[in-house]
Parts: structure tokens; C-alpha cells; sequence
């Protein structure tokens, strides 16, 4: 027997409602919204949740559909709000709602942004890398800033009406958000030292549109391949904000008050940063360390960190060695029941973002204007003082390429292990000296301005 229709009293519609509302056997439930005539949810004896607006155009009934999947951006009610708007918005203007960009489940819907993107991202061609065969290691950042900053404001537009303006409005609200967090901190930071906030530091913030634009024009050269357009919206539009090469190496003093801050704080990731003095290391690969990459055996710290491909940025496998400093660090965490991690927080996970650990550390040290990635610049720039042969400081940074170049990087695949231990344990030894000075013999390493990071 089909179904029939029972319509139930008018609601203000919430998502609360839509989705905790269960379907009846042989009913199709209708719940006209009391915000907007016309406009009403839908839901089958089968569990398909939909809105649809009733409206006339030219003497000419008609009925728009939107479909509602629960905790998604573009199948949502909001998102049907917005539609059942437009429609009002172009019959007040006498244009035709059928010209208007197409519903999520009608069959123009599958040349929208956020179809086109989701194809995008389950392309092997887009997530692998087409040499290694790895998983791109920029796929996570590229799904969360395309779909946080651009599918709100263009997911259900169709691919050929999406303009370079549109892009470009994308782009300058993620430039503007990222100077204001950048105003936001350099203030902090002015307070911290007691003076008055430098603007220049805020205005030439913003690099993060600049990664935005890659990302999409990246997307848009792909579905240029793909038919759904002809041309590249991005193509043209101009970085945002300039790439600044940082230079930021970190003094002695400085080492020591951050070392001495991480120390009071007494937190996991402060640890995490106390390992990223003494090892150079990226702080991703630090931060998702595991007991297996450094054991010997169970339970026991080993002498070298084993890192595969997959887990480096360069794709190519890393084996560091572990000097007694290290593993002195590494020995004093604690071990968790079933939890892999080294550094975890919530005993379950890998630690998420230093953000918070970070401003901690400035506020106790007293050191600002620096980010955790000088950690690295700062040891490449100590063992270059120490007179450590740059082949040597860049096989401890695992760097792709550098002073070993060309056919000769090709055939030459030592690994160095001999010399990393010894430049780690030169370094270490005058992070020990740098943290318990002699009592006056103590002689500040030079900066080294423009060392390897």
C-alpha cells in the first residue's frame, strides 16, 4: 500500500527536530515550517529526511527539494533556509528561480563545488604521490581549509558560475581572519615585553591564503581535466601576503629560559618542545612519535629513531640517532596501557595543537617572536658553530637535497649514522652546558644568520 501523507502541526523548524523526529509505517510525515509559509520537512516511512518550498512563478505551481542529511554543511537545514530564500529573493525581482543554482538533489547537482570536490578527494591521482606512491602528506590541511573556508560560501554553486571575484572573496576574508589572529598576538606579545605593538607585524601576515590559493587552484586545474570547467578561476589572482623567509635563531639565554619554562610547566608537550631543542626534528614527526619507532625491544629506549617514508615530509625513510640525552628524555615518559604515543595529552591520542602549550612557554620565559620550527634552525646554526660538516647537519634534518646534489645525491645513499651521533651528542653537550653553565666560563654560541632550517 503507498503511503500517505499526514501533515502535522506548523514548527518552528531546529535541526534539533528534523533529526530526532522517527519515521511511521505507510506515512509520509510533513511539518510545514512557522517561520516561512511554504517552506515544510519531509520525512518517508523509509527514514529520507527532505525540505521542500512551495512557491508560484508565472501562474505556474512549483516545488524546490532539498535534501537533509544530519551534520552536514551543504544537506542542511540552514542551507535549505538559504535556498528557499533565494527563490523569494528572484521572484521579488521576477526572475526565474529556475535559473538560480541548482538544488542539492536534483541532477545539476552533480556539477556543484562541493560534488566536484568530493570526487576530488577520493581521486587516487589526488591522493597519492604519483613517484612514491605515498599519501600526499598536505591532504589533511587541503580537505579541512577547502571545506572550512571556501564549500560554506560555494558548495552548492555550480562549477562554471564560480567567478575569480568569488575566489578572491575567499581568499581576502581568510587574509583579513589571519591578520586579526596575527594583530591578537603580536599585542599579547607587546604586553608580555612591555612596549607598544609593532603593526608591521600583523600587516604582513596572512601567508595562509597564500597555501588557500595553492590548494585551490590545484582543485580547479583538476576539474579543469575533469570537464567541469574550461578555465582556472585562480589563475591571476596575486599572493595575498608576502613569503617571508624566517631567519629567527634562538640565543643561548633564550634556549635556557624556554628549557627552564617547559620544565615549570611540567606538561607533555612541553616535553615535546625540550625534544625538539636537542633533535632538530619537524614537529610533526615529534609529535606523532611512537614507542615502536624508538624501543630496541619492549619497554626498553633503543639508539636510533626508525621513521618511514609515509611519516616524513620528503618521503624518504629516516634513521636518527638517539643520543643519552634523548633517551634520557624519551626513558622518564610514561607509559600508558595500550596508548602508542609518546607525547600523548588524553592517554588515547597523539597531542593536537601546541597553540595552547606555546603561549604558555612565552608567558614563562619571557621569550616571544619565535615559533616552534626555529627549534630546527636553531640546531642547524648551533652544529654549524661547532664546526660540523654541512652534509652532516643536513642528514640529521633528513634534507632531500643541499651540499650532496645531482648524480652525486643519486649514488650516494649513506646514511651518515657514525657522524649524526656525534654532532648530536656535540649539540646536546652544549645544551647541557647552555642549561648549567660553569661558573664564569660560559661563551654564547654566535647567531648565525641564514642557517639551514
Amino acid at each position: 500500500m503507498a503511503a500517505t501523507d499526514r501533515t502535522l502541526p506548523a514548527q518552528k523548524l531546529t535541526d534539533k527536530y528534523v533529526r530526532n523526529l522517527r519515521p511511521v509505517i505507510d506515512v509520509r510525515l510533513v511539518v510545514p515550517d512557522a517561520s516561512l509559509k511554504g517552506f515544510a520537512f519531509r520525512l518517508t516511512e523509509g527514514g529520507d529526511r527532505s525540505f521542500t518550498y512551495r512557491y508560484r512563478f508565472g501562474g505556474e505551481q512549483r516545488r524546490a527539494v532539498w535534501r537533509y542529511v544530519p551534520d552536514d554543511p551543504v544537506l542542511s537545514l540552514a542551507a535549505a533556509r538559504d535556498g528557499a530564500g533565494e527563490i523569494v529573493q528572484a521572484i521579488a525581482k521576477g526572475i526565474d528561480p529556475k535559473t538560480l543554482r541548482a538544488a542539492p538533489d536534483s541532477p545539476a547537482a552533480d556539477r556543484t563545488f562541493s560534488a566536484a570536490l568530493g570526487k576530488y578527494f577520493t581521486d587516487p591521482l589526488v591522493i597519492f604521490d604519483r613517484k612514491t606512491g605515498e599519501r600526499r602528506a598536505t591532504m589533511g590541511e587541503r580537505k579541512k581549509m577547502i571545506e572550512r573556508d571556501v564549500s560554506s560560501a560555494l558548495g552548492r554553486r555550480p562549477m562554471a558560475e564560480i567567478t575569480k571575484r568569488d575566489c578572491r572573496d575567499t581568499l581576502e576574508a581568510v587574509h583579513d581572519r589571519a591578520c586579526k589572529l596575527a594583530e591578537k598576538r603580536e599585542r599579547l606579545r607587546a604586553k608580555i615585553e612591555r612596549r607598544e605593538p609593532d603593526p608591521d607585524r600583523w600587516a604582513k601576515a596572512g601567508a595562509t591564503s597564500n597555501r588557500l590559493r595553492a590548494y585551490l587552484h590545484h582543485f580547479f586545474a583538476w576539474a579543469i581535466r575533469k570537464d567541469y570547467i574550461k578555465e582556472n578561476p585562480v589563475s591571476g589572482i596575486e599572493r595575498l601576503a608576502p613569503e617571508i623567509s624566517r631567519d629567527r635563531v634562538l640565543t643561548d639565554a633564550e634556549i635556557r629560559s624556554i628549557w627552564k619554562a617547559c620544565d615549570a610547566l611540567n606538561h607533555p608537550q612541553a616535553e615535546a618542545v625540550k625534544f625538539l631543542l636537542l633533535s632538530g626534528q619537524r614537529l610533526g614527526q615529534v609529535q606523532e612519535m611512537r614507542w615502536p619507532e624508538i624501543e630496541s625491544e619492549p619497554g626498553k629506549i633503543g639508539t636510533e629513531w626508525a621513521l618511514k617514508r609515509r611519516r616524513t615530509k620528503n618521503k624518504e625513510a629516516q634513521l636518527l640517532p638517539l643520543v643519552e640525552d634523548m633517551r634520557t628524555l624519551l626513558g622518564a615518559r610514561p607509559r600508558i596501557a595500550g596508548c602508542e604515543w609518546v607525547f600523548t595529552v588524553s592517554g588515547k591520542n597523539p597531542p593536537g595543537s601546541f597553540d595552547p602549550i606555546k603561549k604558555k612557554i612565552d608567558e614563562v620565559s619571557g621569550v616571544t617572536d619565535w615559533i616552534l620550527h626555529d627549534c630546527r634552525r636553531t640546531l642547524a646554526s648551533g652544529m654549524a658553530r661547532l664546526r660540523i660538516a654541512p652534509h652532516v647537519i643536513e642528514a640529521v634534518l633528513n634534507h632531500k637535497t643541499g651540499v650532496i646534489k645531482g648524480v652525486a645525491a643519486i649514488y650516494n645513499r649513506y646514511q651518515y649514522l657514525d657522524e649524526q651521533r656525534h654532532a648530536l651528542e656535540a649539540w646536546c653537550a652544549h645544551v647541557r652546558r647552555v642549561l648549567n653553565p660553569p661558573a664564569g666560563n660560559v661563551e654564547e654560541l654566535a647567531v648565525r644568520s641564514g642557517a639551514t632550517a
